[in-house]
């Protein structure tokens, strides 16, 4: 089996499911570091001041930056009582928490393209 992990922002309440359309990989670490998660955090936690100095893609208002400087935490759902990230994983599953894997896989397959 394995441990399956999501990466939630604690602040927004959003996160990347990684069986999301789009992002389309397994939700083992592993799996996530050969597929789409790491461009959608790339992306999400990009500092980009308008990304200065040329050369760059133009930064998109609602996804370049959107995590930048929040309380971010990779969750794995086998979280033990008073671990770090214990029940973030699970919270994910409430309307409490928005996922937003599919607009953000689409406006980076349209970076790509």
């Amino acid at each position: 089996m394995g441990q399956y992990w999501k990466a939630v922002n604690l602040d927004k309440k959003e996160y990347l499911d990684p069986w999301t359309d789009g992002i389309d990989t397994g939700a083992k670490l592993i799996e996530q570091l050969w597929n789409g998660t790491g461009d959608c955090l790339l992306v999400l936690l990009a500092a980009h001041s308008e990304l200065r100095g040329g050369g760059d893609w133009e930064p998109s208002d609602k996804w370049t930056g959107r995590w930048a400087g929040d309380r971010v935490i990779v969750a794995g759902d086998y979280a033990e009582p008073g671990e770090v990230g214990d029940g973030v994983y699970e919270a994910c599953n409430t309307k409490e928490y928005t996922n937003i894997g599919k607009g953000l896989m689409e406006y980076i397959q349209e970076l790509k393209s």
